[in-house]
């Protein structure tokens, strides 16, 4: 039986989504030292390989100190393989900083434009990896993949787009799954996807781990590693949490609130639990007329609350129908935008109606339209 850790997507040296200088300044230390915790766990865990599949990091950000600072990390494995191909934030371009690097023995990044297979024959495993490079690699170098090696556990390290995105991302390395599935490896080990995934299909195991730390919204739940072992000539895999936060969406419908004080006291029983998050919080609904919500007064009591807090107003004034003349448009367009969210469940329909409800109205009463708020 031989272990690894599968991570990807660790962005080192960037701070995540647009954020305020003091927090992505303290995200940017988060997400850096997401590799020495999985460099500890892979101790802590005596894995044999390290895969590393892209976007180890982001290019623009990378420094002779975060070099030094990788190689040290990596060093501290000291005879476990590290195992890395480059991905579309990080390719292997002829004068990138990785490219020159000095970096430990136990390091090897795949090269660009043209398969390479490493079998550990201690371990009973081979892996096939290609880096990005000047290119996207192109979905032919699908059709060169090196053969599989009998009584081996075959495992491919990519960076692209496989499952549902393989028909969407043409730029992005399309990796189609029955064209995956003919190479006859065990373990596709994926990067390029921010949450984590996994699925299997045909007895062969493809899995993405996202990134260790987040780095957006729309990247919520638990962030971690894929911790493989090989057994039989199979893998196994369970994920391991690693992140320090979690970015978090929430929607607050504030129909019916007379007072930002009211208000406050609500959503602070919403944001109880999240601490340590980052919360993009939106509020909907509607308000009684000529009251505007104070969004500088609601994060002021509410952002201590959690780690950073995005606030966003979407509500609109209150409808009635009787103030518009029968037959006008604004009737018309009221009374079936009215209808249809009486008559849907559906949060994304919803949100849908809600906006267009709120700024039709403005648009056929002005002319002009307020995209509302941000705090």
């Amino acid at each position: 039986m031989a272990r690894f850790l599968h991570t990807a997507d660790l962005h080192l040296g960037s701070a995540g989504d647009a954020l305020p200088e003091e927090i992505a300044r303290q995200r940017e230390r988060e997400i850096t030292s997401s590799l020495p915790k999985i460099v500890d766990l892979a101790l802590e865990r005596d894995v044999d390989l390290l895969l590393v599949a892209g976007d180890l990091f982001t290019d623009k950000f990378t420094t002779p100190a975060l070099l030094r600072y990788v190689n040290y990390q990596f060093g501290r494995l000291g005879n476990k393989h590290v195992l890395v191909c480059a991905g579309n934030h990080d390719p292997l371009l002829q004068d990138a900083p990785a490219a020159a690097f000095p970096w430990q023995k136990n390091v090897h990044f795949f090269l660009p434009h043209s398969w390479q297979q490493l079998a550990f024959h201690k371990l009973g495993i081979a892996v096939a990896g290609i880096s990005w490079g000047e290119l996207p690699p192109q979905p032919e170098l699908l059709t060169q993949i090196p053969a599989s090696i009998p009584g081996f556990v075959n495992i491919a390290l990519l960076h692209g787009s496989a499952g549902k995105a393989a028909q969407l991302a043409a730029e992005y390395f399309p990796l189609p799954e029955e064209s995956l599935i003919a190479s006859g490896y065990q373990y596709f080990a994926l990067g390029h996807y921010h949450n984590p995934s996994s699925w299997e299909a045909e007895g062969t195991l493809f899995a993405y781990p996202g990134s260790p730390e987040p780095l957006s919204f729309g990247e919520e739940g638990r962030h971690g590693v894929w911790l493989g072992e090989t057994s039989a000539g199979q893998v196994s895999i369970s994920f391991i949490p690693l992140g320090k936060r979690e970015y978090v969406t929430l929607r607050r419908d504030v129909t019916g609130m007379k007072s930002e004080a009211e208000l406050v006291e609500e959503l602070k029983k919403d944001l109880k639990a999240r601490r340590e998050d980052l919360v993009g919080l939106t509020l909907t609904g509607s308000l009684p007329r000529g009251f505007k919500l104070d969004l500088d007064f609601l994060k002021e009591n509410l952002e201590e609350l959690v780690f950073y807090l995005r606030l966003q107003d979407a509500t609109w004034e209150e409808v009635d129908l009787t103030d518009f003349p029968q037959g006008s448009l604004r009737q018309l367009f009221s009374q079936r935008l009215a209808e249809e969210l009486a008559n849907t469940q559906d949060p994304y329909r919803r949100k849908t109606l809600e906006l267009a409800l709120r700024y039709g109205l403005e648009a056929l009463a002005r002319g002009t339209v307020d995209l509302g708020g941000e705090a």
